[in-house]
């Protein structure tokens, strides 16, 4: 395969992943933004339960999107530790590919 084409099937590759996690983001915000509007739908509420639901609904929204951006960060610094190692190891990672294909395709013939 031609380093111009890998570099393009890279580029897909990274383009596909950066949409699923634009998707994955917002929809993490707008369930966050329902929980909001939940909260604010009920602060009229003063039903120990009711203020203890929604101080525990809060905290759990912020710890959502504390996680979401951590995994967002985990995830770029990996698809970007993964291009570099490939594109410095070009064969290898042929290599690798070609055994884990075989593995798998052992694998499910047994089966």
């Amino acid at each position: 395969m031609s380093q111009r084409k890998k570099g393009t099937t890279m580029q897909t590759n990274l383009t596909s992943f950066q949409e699923k996690k634009t998707k994955l983001s917002n929809d993490l915000k707008a369930v966050a933004e329902d929980a909001e509007e939940l909260i604010r739908a009920t602060g009229g509420e003063v039903a120990e339960r009711t203020r203890l639901a929604r101080e525990r609904l809060g905290q759990l929204v912020d710890q959502a999107r504390d996680t979401c951006a951590q995994l967002e960060e985990q995830a770029v610094a990996r698809v970007r530790a993964t291009d570099q190692s490939i594109r410095e190891n070009p064969y290898r990672s042929i290599g690798v590919a070609v055994g884990v294909g075989f593995l798998v395709g052992a694998w499910l013939k047994r089966k």
